[in-house]
């Protein structure tokens, strides 16, 4: 796909689609020529953005989301991370199996490993929504129970309703 470039340097798309708004994609070209416009001392700058560029590396080896302040968001994909999770485990079913179960493996691992992984996100947000509602008493417990023992409590609070009690009619 062609890029096109404007007369000052930066990428012009439209979005979405062809009756969409036009907008400028930054780059690193156009960061740098955004430097040397208002910075005068350059290299201090590119230090700057090496700096950020390491930092992101390591966020993204601890598997985290990355956000470079008015550049982007960086984010690994999800099946990168279960491969790099569980790298050992897949060589070795990869030298052990044929190549079909090979395969049927494979999507069952990634299968489970996500919905692995988005049981973990609901079980956050539902502490958090909690943990919001009921501050005080989510800290208190934390510092007397510990942070896991609190987020199991709070989750199961949360999934408790009441219900009437049964009585008996003739």
């Amino acid at each position: 796909m062609a890029r096109k470039l404007n007369e000052d340097g930066l990428e012009e798309r439209v979005f979405p689609g062809k009756g969409g708004y036009p907008i400028l994609i930054e780059n690193k070209e156009s960061i740098l020529k955004t430097i040397d416009d208002n910075i005068i001392d350059k290299e201090i700058a590119l230090m700057i953005l090496e700096q950020l560029e390491t930092d992101a590396k390591i966020h993204l080896e601890n598997d985290e989301d990355c956000i470079i302040p008015c550049l982007a968001k960086i984010k690994r994909k999800l099946g990168s991370r279960i491969y790099e999770k569980n790298k050992e485990v897949i060589e070795a079913a990869k030298e052990t199996m044929s190549s079909e179960d090979f395969n049927v493996f494979t999507a069952n691992l990634m299968y489970e490993e996500g919905i692995r992984k988005n049981n973990n996100k609901v079980f956050q947000y539902q502490v958090s929504r909690m943990a919001n509602k009921n501050g005080k008493s989510y800290y208190h417990t934390a510092i007397l129970y510990g942070k896991d023992r609190t987020n199991i409590r709070f989750y199961c609070a949360n999934k408790l309703h009441y219900s009437e009690p049964w009585t008996e009619t003739d």
